[in-house]
C-alpha cells in the first residue's frame, strides 16, 4: 500500500493552516473601491485574519482615507487638490516664497502638530493648505476639511438634547481624525459664545492628543489672541514660531485683484 501525497497545486501551507491559507487568498485579491490605492487591503477596505481560530474581517485604515476624500469632494476642496499645489504656488515675491518653503517642509516632515496661515485675504493661504493636504493624503493620513463658517452651523443647529447623536457623530471626525483643516477659522470678529466653545473643545482636545491641525484665518494669530486668547495661545503652541504665519494687510498681496498666486 503506498503513501498518499497531496496534488501538486495545493501547497504545504494549505493543507498545514487551512484557515490562514483563505485570509492570505482573500487579501491578496483585488477590490473594487476607488479614489484612494490601498497596497494593504487592495482596494476591498477589509483586511482578514484569524482570531480564535476563526476568520474574521477587520477595517483596513484606508477608509479613514476614503472618508476624508469624500468629504473633501462634498465640500469641494478635492477638486482643487491638482489645481492649487505647491507648483502652481506663484511665489515671486519674498513673502511668497517664505511661505511656500515653510508649506512644503511642513508637508514633508510635519514635526509640529499645527500650521497656522492668518491675515490677508487672497494671499493664497487656502492654496498652500490644500497642498499641505494633498500631499498628507498622499502620505495616507486621513484629513478632515472643515469650513468653519459652514460647518459650525450644522453642528450648532444640532445642539439640542434631541440631536445629541448627530451633533455628537458631527464632532468626532473634528476631534480624532489624523489631520483637520479648518478653513476661515473664526472669520466673524465677534463669533458667538456657542461658536467659541466648539473652537476650543476642538483646538484644545487636538492640542492635548498632539494632532495634526491646519489653521487659515482672515486674522492674525495677534488678533485671534483679542477673539479668545485661550485658543489662540494653544493654537501658537501647536504650531511653534516656525510655522505660526500671518501676513500683513496689504492689497497687493490679494490675487484676485492682481493675479495667481
Amino acid at each position: 500500500m503506498t503513501a498518499q501525497t497531496a496534488p501538486a497545486h495545493i501547497s504545504d501551507r494549505e493543507i498545514t493552516d487551512p484557515r490562514q491559507y483563505l485570509c492570505d487568498r482573500h487579501n491578496a485579491m483585488p477590490g473594487s473601491l476607488q479614489d484612494y490605492d490601498c497596497p494593504v487591503c487592495k482596494n476591498k477596505g477589509w483586511i482578514y485574519r484569524l482570531a480564535d481560530g476563526a476568520e474574521v474581517a477587520r477595517r483596513c485604515p484606508c477608509m479613514d482615507v476614503r472618508e476624508s476624500i469624500r468629504r473633501m469632494k462634498r465640500s469641494g476642496l478635492y477638486n482643487k487638490l491638482n489645481v492649487q499645489t505647491f507648483d502652481a504656488f506663484h511665489a515671486v515675491e519674498p513673502w511668497q516664497q517664505t511661505l511656500l518653503r515653510k508649506a512644503k517642509q511642513y508637508a514633508e516632515r510635519h514635526d509640529r502638530p499645527g500650521f497656522f496661515l492668518g491675515g490677508q485675504q487672497g494671499s493664497g493661504k487656502t492654496h498652500l493648505c490644500t497642498a499641505v493636504c494633498a500631499a498628507l493624503l498622499r502620505q495616507g493620513l486621513s484629513v478632515q476639511y472643515f469650513v468653519w463658517e459652514t460647518d459650525v452651523k450644522e453642528i450648532l443647529n444640532r445642539s439640542g438634547i434631541s440631536d445629541r447623536e448627530e451633533h455628537d457623530r458631527r464632532m468626532r471626525p473634528l476631534l480624532e481624525s489624523a489631520v483637520l483643516y479648518l478653513d476661515d477659522f473664526l472669520r466673524k470678529p465677534n463669533p458667538t459664545q456657542s461658536e467659541r466653545s466648539v473652537a476650543f473643545d476642538v483646538i484644545n482636545r487636538r492640542y492635548n492628543d498632539g494632532k495634526i491641525t491646519l489653521v487659515t484665518s482672515e486674522h492674525s494669530i495677534d488678533e485671534l489672541m483679542n477673539t479668545d486668547e485661550a485658543v489662540a495661545s494653544r493654537i501658537r503652541e501647536m504650531c511653534g514660531a516656525a510655522y505660526c504665519m500671518s501676513i500683513a494687510p496689504d492689497r497687493r498681496k490679494n490675487y484676485r485683484l492682481h493675479g495667481k498666486p
